[in-house]
């Protein structure tokens, strides 16, 4: 489910569709409210992200009712491509991975919404066994 989830919103980052990415947010959600505004950022500079790929690993579920689930996971976003057509048309760079992040996330069934959206995502402590990261394709 995480996976499915964050596939979608790396597809909406790497086409710039800030539409697609509200999807993935119940509506009041500040974690959406954030992303949007960064992906609505990179637009407006021009910047358009090809290579987005996020690590994730030590996928724990924490809590898990009929319309709510509750998951640990360990993140991290890959060196990323980045098209900088505002700067020089079709100039590329590569954005530095990120550091880890072991966040908590929490997805309600939102059916309006075509499926699991997420309410909230915070950070937690380290996730014990987590290890070393690696790309999931």
């Amino acid at each position: 489910m995480v996976a499915w989830w964050d596939d979608r919103r790396a597809q909406a980052w790497r086409g710039g569709d800030v539409g697609a990415l509200q999807e993935l947010y119940l509506p009041g959600s500040r974690a959406g409210a954030a992303d949007v505004a960064a992906l609505r950022a990179y637009v407006s500079a021009g910047v358009a992200l090809t290579g987005w790929q996020t690590a994730r690993r030590a996928v724990t579920e924490v809590r898990r009712t009929s319309d709510r689930l509750v998951v640990d996971v360990r993140v991290q976003q890959r060196d990323t491509r980045a098209r900088l057509a505002a700067v020089r048309d079709g100039e590329q760079r590569t954005l530095p991975a990120s550091a880890p992040r072991d966040l908590r996330l929490s997805l309600d069934w939102a059916w309006p919404l075509g499926g699991w959206a997420v309410q909230e995502v915070r950070e937690v402590r380290p996730i014990a066994g987590a290890g070393s990261l690696s790309v999931r394709r």
